[in-house]
């Protein structure tokens, strides 16, 4: 995953040093005790949010970027950013589902954002971009201009952003409605919005992938998955042999 230590640096260094300052000089269980019975509420509960629950993760709707089927048994909630390379190199992993599993409605992939801005400054902007693309085009005019970031950009803040409109027209949306949109504080919001809901989730950096069996979350995987490790994720949890 892009930046391992967590969604904020500068957050996950604190949680870092706290660890560090009360797990010396003894065990850990000792040390975990001492934890629980001296350290401030509000330390203790930035400890806990370090842990991930993906069983937080927002219910899959049809306003959600869906690639598939809501009917599909198996639903995979990616928690993207747009500059992030590891993202890049998942993104084609999920497109080589397409043709066999999403079109066969065994798959279906969400996409939800969460730019790193401490790594890249520029993914924000493109996620708002996106969603506008989302506002004017609707879902296929979404995912092919997702499609255009990745297959653009060299990842690590690389993409010029002067380019954001010329995609737009490239995949037939009115240039001066994108334009507009990009200011628009609602889509602003929205990318907030599924941010928070990604950190709610225990997200420790991009890509976070979710996995859902029926609607029930059954858990993460470890970041840009292969295309053939995603097709023997799919079978076995289908199949209820899911590790």
């Amino acid at each position: 995953m892009d930046n391992q230590e967590g969604i904020s640096v500068g957050k996950a260094l604190v949680y870092g040093a706290i660890i560090v300052a009360v797990t010396i000089g003894g065990s850990f269980v000792w040390q975990n005790h001492y934890v629980e019975k001296n350290m401030p509420a509000l330390v203790k509960k930035a400890i806990q949010d370090m842990n991930p629950d993906p069983s937080k993760t927002a219910p899959v709707t049809s306003a959600d970027h869906l690639l598939g089927s809501l009917k599909a048994p198996v639903k995979l909630i990616i928690y993207t950013d747009l500059e992030c390379p590891y993202c890049k190199v998942f993104h084609n992993s999920v497109m080589e589902l397409k043709d066999n599993y999403i079109k066969d409605g065994k798959i279906a992939v969400i996409y939800r954002n969460m730019p790193l801005d401490q790594l890249h400054s520029k993914a924000r902007p493109e996620a708002i971009a996106s969603e506008c693309a989302a506002k004017l085009g609707g879902n296929d005019k979404y995912w092919a201009y997702v499609d255009k970031i990745f297959a653009s950009t060299p990842s690590n803040d690389g993409l010029d952003l002067n380019l954001l409109p010329t995609f737009a027209t490239e995949i037939g949306l009115d240039k001066t409605a994108f334009t507009s949109c990009l200011t628009d504080k609602a889509v602003a919001q929205k990318v907030i919005d599924q941010e928070k809901n990604a950190q709610e989730a225990g997200a420790q950096g991009t890509p976070y992938p979710i996995v859902m069996l029926n609607d029930e979350v059954k858990g993460a995987l470890p970041g840009a998955l292969p295309a053939d490790q995603l097709k023997k994720m799919v079978d076995q949890v289908i199949s209820g042999k899911e590790s």
